[in-house]
């Protein structure tokens, strides 16, 4: 599993981020998702730009998360949401949600 490669590489001392579907259905998530030192759900479906157009792309088919594993983190995951309000993106958080 690519979240279970990424946790364990922070388990090495390396920091990871990863911009992944939001599957809280899934044994992964449970597993090594919320291990994460921080969860960021973005609300909304993502679209991505085209760099060479910066045309928008279809809406991404399920909700997003971005998680960050860093070295050394035991604690309790800090759980955040991203908004976008008149074009300008807003992080509501929780420590150690």
């Amino acid at each position: 599993l690519f979240v279970r490669a990424c946790y364990e590489q922070s388990r090495k001392g390396i920091t990871v981020a990863l911009v992944i579907f939001a599957r809280t259905d899934t044994i992964w998530w449970h597993e090594y998702a919320m291990k994460a030192a921080e969860l960021r759900l973005l609300r909304g479906r993502v679209k991505f730009i085209d760099p060479d157009t910066g045309e928008e792309g279809d809406a991404a088919g399920a909700p997003t998360v971005v998680l960050v594993f860093r070295p050394g983190h035991e604690g309790p995951t800090d759980v955040s949401a991203m908004v976008r309000e008149n074009g300008q993106a807003r992080l509501f958080g929780v420590k150690g949600g």
